[in-house]
């Protein structure tokens, strides 16, 4: 089951005697915006020597430039450059890959500070982080001493920031009262410090330590983890309930009261839809969180689109009113699922392995006569990729009944439908091809998942594809509310790395999510592969034990031959390239391949054909 942890104190704020007063007067005591550097008198060190440091990046525009992470020039997870205030100057970032898969301590620490004359302490910086094995929550802190280093005080830079989540904001703007720690002493050390281990980076800016609260009065915002519709695109015919939360933030000085967060769905004609929370008292640097809305919103079971928007009020003037409004868009269509609306598309690959199996699920609450039919899918490097093979893989699934936040093999039945794409090397845009087999479409169920998956195992273990993903649309809190509710449209994710036929449901985060998608209909579909002649393609013997023989008798010449045989996993455990193809027989071994049933589909220009193959030892 997925977990969203309560934050309900931003940092360590409420430290010492914080009042939720006006705003103080407050003046800059130290400030660095890295133009030049990382100052040299400045600690900064990888305390398990690992050689993942803190190093100044000065070319943030293409993250090329000296010092700058390694990932960076690849958008990796597509998070653009660092976009801090004065990112064009400099800034500082430590790159946990640096070290490796073992894990690393990294400090970046300020020249010892006399704040004797200071009452009170605040420090302000913006930031960004991504994480992969170790939350940022408990392992990306503040600490400040004020003897040497001796004994240190924790604070908190980004609560609730898990694995699951993977990135916080770009950037994050912190605001953290240090005062009980710092103020009065005239030896303090302040450092930022990272324990991880192969996560991505880490960047630091515009630091600047006051002798006040530098927070305006009121400053409240709409955070990022905020509801949406399960799909970006849905087809009229499966259209559920949803429901809605979103996290509002208090970043100013003083106590809101009777503040209101409105929800509105609308179309081409107007508001179709309304909601409100009420908040009674939000204090000073804490987050309201896990409120739920009282009513969801169903959509009628026909072709439109919506715009949602979160709405925060306040009863005072608001400090920074750009940020009291989320909006987010869908689309109900005619027969397309899709987990993406076309934009910010990227790639991603596992890190640990070049093999994998990627996709989204769906949920069809409604079979009733209709199909799978076709998938679409896009790859972001395909002029790496000529002549490499992927697997398209339809899997029925009925939920995540041991809330294991996982869809194991024998949980799940299948493929019920595949078919293999030859990576041409000159795609443009997305691919679209038919999930079937032989032109046997799959009947969809009533309340069934379905997998629908892209998968890659190239025989040469260096060679990598990256599949298209999107992070213009952030699912963490539709998965958080529809999970919570028992609403059975989760958007879940499948992500199978080694392809060991285990599916995880939270992928690389449900901030990036794959760009595959499923196209449903009646089973009279105009466009079809066409079917090769019976006898085209012959196995024998079934069942075999060390080897069998396909023979190939086409009535003419056909190009573009392909035969490929697969596992009931959708594996691809071999691939042929046959070029033009008549008359042929080929030999294949399989007496290193476990027993049971196997598929073997050939492709030409003319057409297809599919044949089972059971290996008996």
């Amino acid at each position: 089951m997925y977990m969203k942890l309560s934050t309900k104190l931003f940092g360590a704020l409420l430290a010492a005697g914080l009042t939720a007063g006006a705003a103080q007067a407050q003046n800059v005591i130290l400030s660095e915006d890295f133009a030049n550097g990382i100052p040299a008198d400045w600690g900064n060190e990888d305390t398990s020597n690992n050689g993942a440091i803190w190093t100044w990046c000065n070319d943030p525009a293409t993250g090329q430039g000296d010092g700058c992470p390694a990932v960076w020039g690849d958008a990796i997870n597509q998070q653009m450059p660092f976009a801090s205030a004065t990112a064009t100057n400099g800034f500082v970032t430590v790159d946990s890959d640096a070290a490796g898969n073992i894990t690393h301590t990294s400090e970046l620490t300020i020249a010892s500070q006399d704040f004797s004359a200071a009452a009170a302490v605040w420090i302000e910086f913006q930031t960004h982080i991504g994480v992969f094995t170790f939350g940022a929550d408990d392992n990306a802190i503040l600490r400040v001493s004020a003897d040497g280093g001796t004994n240190w005080t924790n604070y908190t830079i980004f609560p609730g920031l898990t694995t699951s989540e993977r990135w916080s904001e770009n950037p994050e703007e912190v605001v953290i009262n240090i005062s009980d720690a710092a103020a009065g002493q005239s030896d303090v050390l302040i450092q930022w410090q990272w324990t991880g281990s192969f996560e991505y980076n880490w960047n630091l800016d515009d630091i600047v330590v006051y002798d006040g609260d530098p927070r305006p009065a009121n400053d409240m915002r709409v955070n990022s983890f905020f509801a949406v519709a399960p799909n970006a695109v849905t087809p009229a015919s499966q259209v559920t309930p949803f429901g809605f939360i979103a996290d509002i933030q208090n970043r100013g000085a003083m106590t809101q009261q009777n503040v209101t967060l409105d929800v509105s769905i609308s179309d081409a004609n107007g508001e179709v839809f309304s909601d409100q929370v009420t908040y009674a008292s939000v204090a000073p640097d804490s987050v309201a969180e896990n409120v739920f809305f009282a009513t969801e919103f169903s959509p009628a079971m026909e072709p439109n689109a919506y715009i949602g928007n979160y709405t925060l009020t306040l009863s005072e003037d608001d400090a920074v009113p750009a940020d009291n409004v989320q909006e987010f868009q869908f689309v109900v269509s005619d027969t397309l699922f899709s987990r993406d609306n076309g934009e910010s598309l990227g790639g991603t690959r596992p890190a640990d392995d070049n093999d994998f199996t990627y996709g989204n699920i769906y949920y069809v609450p409604n079979g009733d006569g209709l199909f799978a039919r076709y998938v679409t899918f896009g790859i972001s490097n395909p002029e790496d990729l000529p002549g490499q093979n992927v697997s398209v893989l339809l899997y029925e699934w009925g939920g995540d009944a041991d809330l294991d936040g996982q869809a194991n093999a024998g949980e799940y039945e299948g493929p019920i439908a595949f078919n293999f794409y030859t990576i041409t090397g000159e795609e443009e845009g997305l691919v679209t091809v038919p999930i079937d087999i032989d032109n046997n479409f799959p009947e969809l169920k009533d309340d069934t998942y379905y997998i629908v998956a892209v998968q890659f195992a190239p025989e040469d273990d260096d060679t990598e594809l990256f599949l298209n993903t999107t992070t213009s649309i952030d699912y963490n809190a539709t998965q958080f509310y529809q999970d919570s509710v028992e609403n059975k449209a989760v958007p879940y994710v499948a992500l199978d790395v080694s392809n060991v036929g285990d599916f995880s449901l939270n992928g690389f985060g449900f901030d990036n999510v794959p760009v595959v998608r499923l196209s449903i209909g009646d089973s009279e579909v105009s466009t079809r592969e066409n079917l090769l002649p019976e006898g085209a393609v012959k196995v024998h013997p079934t069942p075999a034990n060390e080897q069998f023989w396909a023979t190939f008798d086409l009535e003419a010449p056909a190009s573009q031959a392909v035969v490929s045989l697969m596992n009931v996993k959708g594996q691809i455990v071999e691939t042929r390239d046959l070029g033009t193809l008549q008359q042929e027989t080929v030999r294949f071994d399989v007496s290193a391949l476990p027993a049971g049933q196997y598929f073997l589909r050939l492709q030409t220009s003319e057409g297809v054909s599919t044949k089972p193959v059971v290996v008996q030892h």
